[in-house]
């Protein structure tokens, strides 16, 4: 039977975050997200949001190119 083999080089620690992040309300009920990323260095960030003390839902998932969520 045919047989892959798959070698990654071992992780060397979580990927790096977001820079120049930045949050800013544009309507009573939305937020405009922005940031910076190296793109090659990430696969994707996942977006998620909590309220009145409950905990945080996945609001979203995007490329590692997107650079704004509203």
């Amino acid at each position: 039977s045919p047989e892959v083999i798959v070698r990654t080089a071992a992780p060397g620690g979580p990927p790096p975050g977001p820079t120049s992040f930045d949050a800013k309300a544009t309507t009573p009920f939305a937020v405009r997200l922005s940031w910076e990323a190296d793109a090659q260095m990430v696969a994707g960030f996942e977006i998620e949001v909590a309220s009145d003390g409950n905990p945080y839902v996945r609001a979203a998932l995007v490329d590692a190119t997107v650079r704004e969520f509203v």
